[in-house]
């Protein structure tokens, strides 16, 4: 069974944390400019950094995840050869991104995320 928990309506409107969140959000946005040097103009591309509409997007399917498991398709699927490996799979606007993981005891074990661009490769 899968639920949403909209975790800013939890959040009360004077918790410290909404503070430190403002300050966080503006200094992000302050440097972000910087990151764009940091980016291949030739050759290979790069991936560039995801937005922070798609960083949301992917936190909340891991947390529904790990507060959901076990759950299967579409948020979690094993990845088939590998036992005990499975990925969550979130819609972000660039593409699929995929976060690999293993599950030992109670804990959700984050190993590894990826944005795949091409939706007829899903695989």
């Amino acid at each position: 069974m899968f639920s949403y928990v909209d975790l800013e309506s939890r959040t009360p409107a004077d918790h410290p944390i909404r503070k430190i969140r403002k300050i966080v959000d503006t200094a992000h946005q302050e440097i972000e400019i910087w990151f764009d040097d940091l980016y291949a103009t030739d050759g290979r591309p790069s991936i560039p950094p995801l937005t922070q509409e798609d960083r949301k997007t992917i936190g909340q399917d891991i947390m529904a995840a790990e507060f959901g498991w076990p759950c299967g398709e579409p948020l979690c699927k094993s990845l088939s050869g590998y036992a005990g490996l499975w990925e969550v799979r979130s819609n972000i606007k660039s593409g699929i991104a995929r976060v690999f993981f293993y599950i030992d005891k109670s804990e959700m074990i984050l190993l590894h995320g990826l944005v795949k661009k091409d939706p007829e490769n899903t695989g």
